[in-house]
């Protein structure tokens, strides 16, 4: 079993490993988007009206190729998205992305736990009889048994995903019948209702709690066949099961009048099926998130004595969901929580991302392996900048957050996304002028 512990994490993936084909990544990604949730947001969304609701995830999504393009990054230089931040950001300057995706990921790994144990213990009762297990037990449980996938790494985690997948996208249907049967649809959704909030906060939440995504396809496109079956791989399963998962979410919410899917799944009297739905979804969603954060968090702590080469890719895992299930344990899976969680991930990945795509697309040229992987950790290498830190990335990013939290109840302005946009922009024209230097000896084209 040792043998099976995916032992790569900052190493970039040689071509010979590169095989990954489209089936595989389709399934990968099914299964994350089939997700609690998916549910979950769909059904807070629906607090602007069911076809507002819908109308802001399909926008929310058409701003969210983005996505699809990190996982042509990852595929393209078989490095993790926190290793590809260094180009802009510099060695040192690591820091900025990857604390921000540590937070990502432990926070959505406690939310989803949440929501996983609030939804089984509903559906637990109700067919027992009120037996019930405490829920602290709960999370420590299901940490364990999500995390495990995690720990041992990607091979792993694909053949979860290839057995798990497949099986919830026939349940979901269920989901949609019963439905069907129990509700006279059209009426249901024609009925006016008093909306809680508008369809540009609805975005803003869709589009704020998608921000991580960016370096987690890069992470899991790393070992793809090649850039243009990454790309569909994500996009394919994020436009079908994706989006028809958080319209399922969305109905569920409007029928029986609660956002929490815990509500949904026993109020549509879905039974052991709705168990089922419930555990693996839940499952095949919540073993992704600790693997990206523990890959972060290794790239993060490279560089120190004790650890040159980062923490451990499973010990790091391990940490991730450890604190993970301290944050459910102490009260994220709220709506209050949802919305700080996103606040601060629009205000410190949307400029993040921003600096990112504008540096490795419109900055660096085209090609695979485009990066100097070695200089991407060397002491005063290419990528060392000023003291190990890119001053103009800082500087745009400090701008981005700024920026954010100035606007970020300005909800038409779509702060995670008008953010990502003005520090790309930004960001570009100031390493074409006064950063000039620093970009052509981070391209080889002048040496220090």
């Amino acid at each position: 079993m040792a043998e099976l512990v995916e032992k790569r994490s900052i190493d970039r993936i040689p071509d010979e490993e590169r095989t990954t084909g489209f089936w595989p990544l389709f399934l990968l990604w099914s299964g994350f988007t089939i997700a609690i949730g998916r549910l979950w947001q769909g059904g807070v969304i629906t607090g602007s009206g069911f076809w507002n609701a819908v109308a802001a995830y399909v926008i929310a999504q058409m701003f969210m190729v983005y996505i699809g393009i990190g996982a042509i990054m990852g595929a393209s230089e078989g490095l993790p998205g926190t290793m590809i931040m260094r180009s802009a950001f510099g060695v040192r300057g690591r820091i900025i992305p990857s604390v921000p995706i540590v937070i990502a990921t432990i926070g959505w790994f406690g939310l989803q736990l949440g929501m996983t144990a609030s939804a089984l213990d509903i559906i637990i009762k109700t067919l027992y009889g009120g037996w019930g297990m405490p829920m602290r037990v709960q999370y420590v449980l299901w940490a364990f048994l999500m995390g495990i996938v995690s720990i041992y790494g990607y091979r792993v985690v694909m053949w979860f995903q290839k057995f798990v997948s497949p099986l919830l996208i026939f349940l979901i249907p269920w989901m949609l019948y019963k439905m069907f049967v129990r509700y006279d649809l059209l009426a249901e959704f024609s009925r006016p209702r008093e909306t809680t909030m508008s369809i540009y906060e609805a975005i803003t939440i869709i589009t704020g709690g998608g921000l991580a995504m960016l370096i987690a396809a890069a992470d899991s496109s790393r070992y793809a066949k090649s850039r243009a079956i990454a790309f569909t791989g994500y996009m394919t399963a994020n436009w079908s099961v994706g989006i028809i998962m958080a319209i399922v979410g969305m109905m569920g919410a409007v029928l029986v009048g609660v956002w929490d899917p815990a509500g949904i799944v026993d109020r549509l009297g879905l039974g052991l099926i709705g168990l089922l739905i419930v555990v693996l979804a839940a499952w095949s969603t919540n073993c992704m998130n600790p693997y990206w954060g523990g890959i972060a968090l290794s790239t993060l702590t490279t560089g120190n004595k004790l650890f040159p080469r980062g923490i451990p890719r499973a010990t790091s895992t391990a940490i991730i969901v450890g604190i993970g299930t301290l944050t459910a344990v102490f009260g994220i899976y709220s709506i209050k929580g949802l919305m700080t969680f996103v606040s601060i991930l629009a205000g410190t990945l949307g400029p993040a991302n921003g600096i990112l795509l504008a540096d490795y697309f419109f900055l660096r040229g085209k090609g695979t392996n485009k990066l100097d992987a070695p200089e991407l950790v060397k002491f005063k290498g290419k990528y060392w900048y000023f003291y190990g830190w890119n001053p103009v990335a800082v500087t745009v990013w400090i701008i981005g957050v700024c920026y954010t939290m100035a606007v970020k109840s300005i909800y038409i302005l779509i702060p995670p996304i008008s953010s990502f946009v003005i520090a790309g922009i930004l960001y570009y024209i100031l390493m074409k002028t006064i950063g000039k230097h620093y970009l052509e000896i981070s391209l080889g084209e002048k040496h220090d």
